[in-house]
This record gives C-alpha cells, sequence and structure tokens, in this order.
C-alpha cells in the first residue's frame, strides 16, 4: 500500500490484543450473527451502564484465531482499581452470557460456550477480589493464603457471583429494548463505536436500579 489506512491500524490492534486478524462474520449463518450481537451487545451495554469507561469498539467480526467478536473497553482510569471497579469487570463479563440468556428469553438450554473466556476471568477476578485483596466482608483480614479453607473461598465466591450475576441481569432486563436496539445495529452494520453506543442510548430511557451508575441520569 502507498499509504496507512484506518482498516490498517484495526487489522493490528486486533492481532496485538488477540493474536489473529480479523476474519468476517459468514454472511449466511444469521442465527449465528443474532447470537454474536446480542452477546457482544451485552458486554457494551453492561460497560455503559455500570461504568464510565469508553468503548473503543464493539464488533461481531471475528478473527483467524476463533475469536467470535469482541468489545474493546477504554478504562476511565488506568491507575488502581476501586471494589467497585473490580466489580464492573464482573458483570461486564457477565453480559454476553446474560445477553444470550435474554435473546432466548431466559431458555438457558440455548445458551452457547461462547462466554468460557469471559467465565474463567469472573473465577480469577473473584479468586482475586477474596484471596489477595480481601474485598469482601470478613475476608478483608486474610490475605495470607494459607489462611483460606478451599471451602470458605467457594462459599464467598458463590454468593458474590450470584450477586453481581443478578444485578447484571435485572439491569439488562429494564433496559431490554436498548439491547435489542444495539443488537440490531450490530446486526447490520457489524461494528460500532464509541460514539454511536452513545447515540442508541441516549434515544432511549435508561432504567436504573441500585448500584447503577448514572451517566445517562
Amino acid at each position: 500500500s502507498d499509504f496507512i489506512s484506518k482498516s490498517d491500524f484495526d487489522d493490528a490492534f486486533v492481532k496485538s490484543a488477540f493474536g489473529a486478524f480479523p476474519k468476517r462474520v459468514h454472511e449466511g449463518d444469521e442465527d449465528k450473527i443474532k447470537l454474536l450481537a446480542y452477546h457482544e451487545a451485552g458486554h457494551a451495554l453492561v460497560t455503559k451502564l455500570f461504568t464510565n469507561d469508553k468503548v473503543h469498539k464493539v464488533t461481531i467480526v471475528g478473527t483467524t484465531g476463533g475469536t467470535g467478536g469482541f468489545t474493546s473497553i477504554t478504562p476511565e482510569k488506568e491507575t488502581m482499581s476501586s471494589k467497585d471497579d473490580l466489580f464492573n469487570r464482573i458483570r461486564i463479563n457477565y453480559g454476553g452470557r446474560i445477553g444470550e440468556y435474554l435473546l432466548y428469553d431466559k431458555d438457558d438450554s440455548k445458551i452457547t460456550t461462547g462466554a468460557s473466556g469471559d467465565l474463567r476471568s469472573i473465577s480469577d477476578l473473584l479468586d482475586y477480589i477474596i484471596r489477595e485483596v480481601g474485598m469482601y466482608d470478613d475476608m478483608l483480614f486474610k490475605l495470607s493464603e494459607s489462611e483460606y479453607s478451599n471451602s470458605e473461598v467457594l462459599k464467598y465466591k458463590k454468593e458474590l457471583s450470584k450477586k453481581l450475576y443478578n444485578e447484571t441481569l435485572a439491569s439488562l432486563e429494564a433496559n431490554i429494548d436498548i439491547l435489542h436496539a444495539i443488537s440490531d445495529a450490530l446486526f447490520e452494520k457489524e461494528t460500532l463505536n464509541d460514539e454511536e453506543l452513545n447515540e442508541i442510548i441516549s434515544s432511549h430511557e435508561v432504567v436504573y436500579i441500585e448500584n447503577m451508575n448514572k451517566k445517562y441520569a
């Protein structure tokens, strides 16, 4: 090429982040495209509802490495994470699975393995919150792993995981029209940037529940 284009930068980003290059969605598989759209819309909408982070890109364009789509987020701050920051990262990871769940009208027999990486990240974050930084209940003073029992850690992981999942589900259910709108836009355009996401969200009435960020209030 005689010059570097925006698509070259996008391809380079995907290569550096995922170890693979962008790969077009199979045009004939509309069910798969719709599933990917709801999965990524879930990640993006949870990010916007609970944080002030910028969604650099949300796309259903996969990669040659097998990634079905991805949501690239630029954190509002790059310094130390607060308890809320860590909890929101778990909520965002849950957004993809919940997006699928709501697409299928809460029929969990139809959800896919597409959230497997998200669930691993959630498990790692829960371990970090409980074992390493003592940010959950009376685990605060147990910063040495030798002081934990596996059953105790598992109990807290289940409690916190369920709490954050249910909060995320309630938020996406309350804003299901926005989830549909983002998914429809992804189905049509394949990729949305932060400005386009904000336009979609701002054109709807956002419903807030406890613990939600009030960015769009």
